[in-house]
């Protein structure tokens, strides 16, 4: 409802303005993404070269297939200040500028036109279809009639789990929400997990956005693929259902609030990569019974385990104790005297005399 009323309102404030005169030298080169807030299934792009309008469009054939398809549309296009009877093809290619875009059907020999309501360097607004520049629009009525384009940025596509960001330029994927269907991220599960492929070219899926999965509920298993080097803050944050998160090396850190309120998590590894843990990282894992930290952690911040009534063990695999936040809220709502702290052979002294470490009341060495 909110995304509704705020395109709604952008709406409003386009009918106050006449249509805008644009050059096709300004188009021409430009790549953008189309905006459609009622089908979050597919995504297109447009480009516009010299004599041609593109639209490439990435949708899934089936909800339960797990593959993206894609085909291009192809159309002359040329501006104009007016609509006219018949397309002029001397105009194709040519520098034109107007208030109207117009595109030729080939296979229906006819024309398609837009009103150009908006136009910047980041986003062309459009009408369709609407000659008379003092028509009225029923704001209610917008899906039919106003189509807003932003300037593109990595394509969205979307599978059965999840949905990604597609970067172009190196070849990467970024998965930034989940979808309405099954969500164990496992190799059974989805088909080439740790990458998209389309078009004969493959996007290897190297991060997770940030609460990128916060509030899934449906969210069991999460197997991140091999090739993620960085998650995002509060990535499954509120995963209510999450019991089990393998996470795979090459992850510098565990960032902020990853894990908050997955109350029912009980397993999760941390890689050996992973040389910090950020503020809140495990709050609320009130299940968790034990974890393994690793031997290259450095530091920890603030409230790390807070709410964590079940955790009993903690191994900590660093020889040198990691060094924890300097206002001493590292431990915050957590009770070290009911945790066991298991260390490195030899190492049991350093930690029995570094500041915060030394509150576990006992601490062993294996």
């Amino acid at each position: 409802m909110k995304q509704i009323l705020t395109i709604t309102f952008f709406l409003c404030a386009l009918l106050s303005n006449a249509q805008i005169s644009v050059n096709s030298n300004q188009l021409n080169g430009t790549r953008y993404k189309l905006f459609y807030p009622t089908e979050s299934y597919r995504t297109e792009e447009i480009e516009w070269a010299d004599s041609a309008f593109f639209i490439k469009q990435y949708y899934m054939p089936d909800i339960f297939v797990h593959n993206i398809a894609s085909f291009t549309i192809k159309r002359p296009y040329y501006l104009s200040d007016s609509i006219p009877a018949a397309f002029d093809h001397t105009k194709v290619g040519s520098s034109t500028s107007g208030k109207y875009l117009l595109l030729f059907n080939k296979k229906s020999q006819t024309i398609t036109y837009y009103t150009i309501a908006a136009f910047d360097e980041a986003t062309i607004s459009l009408f369709y279809k609407m000659p008379d520049k003092d028509k009225k629009v029923d704001a209610s009525d917008w899906e039919k009639n106003y189509i807003k384009i932003s300037q593109c940025a990595p394509i969205e596509v979307q599978n059965d789990a999840v949905k990604c960001r597609l970067n172009a330029n190196d070849h990467t994927a970024q998965i930034f929400d989940f979808g309405e269907y099954e969500l164990e991220l496992d190799d059974n599960k989805i088909d080439s997990p740790s990458t998209f492929t389309f078009e004969g070219e493959s996007y290897t899926i190297t991060s997770v956005a940030d609460s990128a999965f916060a509030g899934c509920t449906q969210l069991v298993r999460a197997k991140l693929p091999n090739g993620v080097t960085k998650i995002g803050k509060y990535a499954f944050r509120g995963c209510k259902n999450l019991v089990s998160a393998t996470m795979q090396e090459g992850i510098p850190y565990i960032d902020t609030g990853m894990f908050v309120d997955c109350e029912k998590l009980t397993s999760v590894s941390i890689p050996e990569s992973a040389t910090h843990i950020w503020s809140l990282a495990f709050d609320g894992c009130k299940s968790l019974t034990e974890i393994t930290l690793p031997s290259g952690l450095t530091k920890m911040e603030g409230g790390v385990f807070r709410g964590c009534t079940s955790l009993k063990t903690i191994t900590n695999l660093a020889t040198t104790p990691p060094e924890l936040r300097a206002d001493g809220t590292t431990f915050n709502g957590f009770d070290r005297s009911q945790c066991t702290l298991i260390v490195p052979k030899g190492c049991a002294a350093k930690y029995r005399a570094a500041d915060g470490w030394k509150e576990f009341k006992k601490i062993v060495e294996k």
